[in-house]
């Protein structure tokens, strides 16, 4: 818990945030330019690339949350 309060700014908006996979928790905040993404996964291991996700959310014009699900859902065919 210290470690996601500590990250989190100080009185920043909570923005809806949710995942399609009961293993994974994903939380968004944001207060001004400033946002932090706490995602826990409660699965197997999988890798996250936050950088590539986002780079691919402002060339697609799709939005970021929904570039991670696309990938978390990607990773989890790849694995299965």
């Amino acid at each position: 818990m210290k470690h996601f309060t500590d990250l989190t700014p100080h009185a920043s908006d909570a923005l809806a945030a949710t995942s399609d996979r009961k293993t994974v928790l994903f939380t968004a905040f944001r207060k001004g330019d400033t946002y932090a993404l706490h995602m826990l996964n409660l699965g197997p291991a999988r890798a996250a690339d936050l950088e590539r996700a986002q780079q691919i959310a402002k060339k697609t014009g799709v939005g970021y949350q929904t570039v991670l699900k696309q990938a978390i859902r990607e990773g989890l065919k790849r694995a299965g």
